[in-house]
């Protein structure tokens, strides 16, 4: 097994070991706001998980591009192993403006160490870090590989150099040939290419538009959830029927002495007169909360009479029951003045 194969398998076994644990995390946290909190939060925190999941991701990509690509410069070629050296030339065509540029170079690789696309052409690399000469053979068996490949271009590059009998072996095919000299001038182009005070100032502009996005995209949903949701509440009477409702009975024979009457039940007490305000159409509910049956919609300028039975639900949202046109209900007493 290639040493880059030993590298991939450790990289996603340690990716494998942190995305559960996360995805415990996330799930438990989505329980908990499912529970007690709307449906609109629940996507706006999942949008920000996932904003900010990218933004960390893209940022860990970049920052080890970088020190990855600051080692192989500070390091002589020569000195490099056979895998460095295939990344420092991945990373040479990426900024000479190759796209799709990828390292494939290990055992088996049937002679392709990279692929790429330069000039909308389809290219294979193969890289020899040699201190002498590459034989003519290499460059047939490059040919081979090209064609097998059914590539547009193949490139050998080395930090040797090539031999008068190779040079003209690959006149007429479509076989560039780079060697120590050619090499280093492509990384004095790429040297000017990083120091490009155009180049930094594309970048910062891009980090600057991806965060600005981010933001504005999240900053809309929180507004959105603010506005719209409200909070799954439950009823502070509804409670206490209930533990009222399942404590025991005990039942016991009291001698009546007086004749049973049916009780009527009293009328609610009024407590003055509201309007409906500061929305368009106000839901008129059966019983106090969002989960409840919808009676019916009043729009805004609706005069109500107020029943003095305020409901206080857990999330401090204040129901009113009311009469309007004599319908009895509860409405959010934040839109009744």
């Amino acid at each position: 097994m290639s040493r880059k194969s030993r590298y991939r398998r450790r990289r996603l076994a340690k990716q494998e070991q942190t995305l559960g644990p996360f995805v415990l995390f996330l799930g438990v946290v989505f329980y908990f706001f499912g529970q007690y909190v709307a449906w609109q939060w629940g996507i706006v925190l999942l949008v920000l998980f996932i904003s900010l999941a990218i933004v960390v991701t893209w940022w860990s990509i970049c920052s080890a591009r970088r020190r990855q690509q600051k080692r192989l410069l500070l390091t002589d070629a020569l000195d490099l192993s056979p895998n460095d050296f295939e990344l420092r030339i991945q990373h040479l065509l990426q900024d000479l403006g190759w796209e799709r540029v990828e390292q494939i170079g290990g055992s088996g690789d049937g002679g392709v160490d990279i692929r790429g696309i330069y000039q909308g052409q389809r290219c294979i690399v193969q890289c020899k870090r040699y201190r002498g000469r590459v034989e003519p053979k290499y460059i047939r068996d490059l040919e081979g590989a090209r064609s097998h490949e059914q590539a547009d271009r193949a490139f050998l590059i080395t930090t040797g150099y090539f031999t008068e009998q190779g040079y003209q072996w690959a006149v007429g095919k479509p076989i560039e040939l780079w060697d120590g000299a050619t090499l280093t001038t492509r990384f004095q182009e790429q040297q000017k290419i990083l120091e490009d005070p155009v180049r930094k100032r594309t970048e910062r502009q891009r980090i600057q538009w991806f965060s600005g996005s981010t933001a504005s995209i999240n900053a809309i949903l929180i507004l959105w959830a603010g506005v719209t949701a409200e909070p799954v509440s439950v009823s502070f009477n509804s409670a206490v029927q209930n533990t009222v409702a399942n404590q025991p009975v005990i039942a016991t024979s009291i001698p009546s002495t007086t004749p049973t009457t049916q009780a009527t039940p009293l009328p609610l007490t009024t407590c003055g007169e509201g309007v409906i305000m500061g929305v368009e159409r106000l839901v008129l509910r059966d019983e106090p909360g969002l989960q409840t049956e919808r009676l019916n919609d009043y729009s805004a300028g609706t005069r109500v009479t107020m029943l003095c039975d305020p409901t206080i639900t857990r999330d401090s949202i204040v129901w009113q029951r009311v009469r309007v046109e004599g319908e009895e209900g509860w409405m959010s007493k934040r839109f009744l003045e």
